[in-house]
């Protein structure tokens, strides 16, 4: 062997940090279900949603667009009223 190690216990250490923004939540299950990395998320608890802020900027090309749009829309009045009944 030479009396040298070869190994890249060293390369373990390294650092590269890569911003991922406006996916939807199913791509960033799928994304962190990589056990090879650690995440850090932003969380999504306390923000303020509207019906329009869900959609992902390359569905608004889509021929399923509309129908995407109508959707969304449906469910989230579908939640609101929900969120309002248990309010009470």
């Amino acid at each position: 062997m030479g009396g040298r190690l070869r190994h890249a216990s060293v390369a373990e250490h390294a650092v590269l940090h890569i911003a991922v923004e406006n996916i939807s939540r199913l791509a960033v299950e799928s994304l962190e279900s990589n056990r090879l990395a650690s995440y850090t998320e932003k969380s999504t608890r306390y923000q303020k949603w509207g019906p329009d802020d869900s959609t992902p900027r390359l569905s608004c090309r889509s021929r399923f667009a509309a129908a995407y749009q109508q959707t969304v829309r449906s469910l989230f009045s579908t939640y609101l009223q929900s969120s309002l009944l248990c309010a009470r």
